[in-house]
C-alpha cells in the first residue's frame, strides 16, 4: 500500500474495486479517508498495467489524489482542466 497508516476501512473498498467487474462509487464524508483510498486504487491498477480516470465535483479532490501520486514512477497521470481553476498540486500535470 502507498500508505503504511491505511486502516481497515480504507482496504476493504481497495479490494472491492481490484475485484469489480465493472465500476465502483466511492461516496462518504470528508475526512474518511476517501482520496487516500483513490490513490492506492490508481496504484494498484498502473502496476496491473491499466488506467484509472479520477473524476468529482471539486477540482480539489482530484487534485488532492493526483498529489498523492506525484512521485511514483508508475503512474503517468495527466491532469485534464483549464489552469486558473486547478490547484497547485495538479499544476505538474497539466
Amino acid at each position: 500500500m502507498l500508505s503504511s497508516a491505511a486502516n481497515s476501512g480504507q482496504k476493504a473498498p481497495v479490494e472491492k474495486v481490484l475485484a469489480a467487474e465493472d465500476l465502483v462509487l466511492i461516496q462518504g464524508p470528508p475526512g474518511t479517508g476517501k482520496i487516500t483510498v483513490i490513490a492506492e486504487i490508481c496504484y494498484r491498477i498502473a502496476l496491473r498495467g491499466g488506467r484509472t480516470l479520477i473524476t468529482s465535483q471539486a477540482n480539489l479532490a482530484v487534485d488532492n489524489a493526483l498529489s498523492r501520486l506525484v512521485h511514483n514512477p508508475v503512474i503517468l497521470a495527466v491532469r485534464k482542466g483549464k489552469a486558473e481553476k486547478v490547484g497547485e498540486e495538479g499544476h505538474a500535470f497539466l
